[in-house]
């Protein structure tokens, strides 16, 4: 979306804050449960088209306290088989009866 181009449906209708009066008011809380809370600032890209939109940490020094002091996510590498549901594999049996077997 940097770039101008929404990733979801391809429209060059981009918008974004990068240069907003108050960037205050667009973070992300980055402690909680501490005494002092520490925040980030995002800089926000919106598709006006589909309205598909997305957040950028916008500080280096944010950004390395987030890789010090959060968890990671992973990385799944297949998603193909999972139910929108409940995000568990689908039994192979079922999956057999939702596709075929092949012949």
């Amino acid at each position: 979306m940097k770039n101008g181009q929404c990733r979801a449906c391809g429209s060059h209708e981009v918008r974004s804050n990068r240069n907003r009066k108050f960037p205050a008011l667009n973070t992300i809380t980055l402690t909680v449960g501490s005494s002092v809370a520490r925040y980030a600032s995002l800089d926000t890209y919106v598709c006006v088209t589909c309205g598909y939109a997305e957040n950028y940490v916008t500080s280096a020094e944010d950004l390395e306290y987030i890789r010090e002091n959060w968890k990671p996510v992973g990385v799944r590498y297949d998603n193909s088989d999972r139910t929108p549901e409940n995000g568990h594999r689908i039994p192979e049996q079922e999956l057999i009866s939702r596709v075929g077997n092949g012949e």
